[in-house]
């Protein structure tokens, strides 16, 4: 199969092309079904779910709204699907930190959105934005630490070499 850009994907699925959905289960499939395996940690309900999802994405129409790139969004569709549906089977979720694949930082702050719209966007609860937004900005400030740890250390050891 031809490599199709997602802007084409986008475009065909808006047009009502059923290729398209082909050409998104080709290119995504992989990453969303790892990512539900991830989360589910059972191979049953991770098959049930990466069928839905898919379903999903059809019925609530999600990928004509896609603004920015399509596999962040994919992927941010799926990570808050799946938690509802774990939740409702009453299955725990396998705790997994998606902060590169879901940058609600970026969301805000690059992109210039609002917690208002970023429900639409990310497809979370204003809640769970504001919760993953708290988790991305402890996880950054302590990646800054850690760096700023790290050239303290190799100044007292170039000191110490001295």
């Amino acid at each position: 199969m031809e490599k199709i850009s997602d802007e084409q994907i986008i475009k065909m699925i808006k047009d009502n092309n059923f290729f398209a959905w082909e050409c998104l289960y080709e290119k995504y499939s992989a990453s969303i079904y790892g990512l539900i395996c991830k989360l589910s940690n059972n191979k049953k309900i991770a098959e049930e779910i990466f069928t839905d999802v898919f379903l999903q994405l059809k019925t609530k129409n999600i990928i004509p709204q896609v603004k920015h790139a399509l596999c962040p969004t994919l992927l941010r569709f799926t990570y808050s699907f799946i938690l509802k549906e774990l939740k409702q089977r009453g299955v725990n979720s396998i705790s997994y930190n998606p902060s590169h694949e879901i940058n609600l930082i970026h969301l805000f702050y690059a992109e210039n959105n609002c917690l208002k719209n970023a429900p639409s966007i990310s497809n979370m609860t204003e809640e769970e934005i504001k919760i993953q937004t708290r988790f991305e900005i402890l996880n950054l400030r302590n990646r800054i630490k850690q760096k700023e740890g790290d050239s303290l250390y190799q100044k007292q050891l170039s000191n110490i070499n001295s």
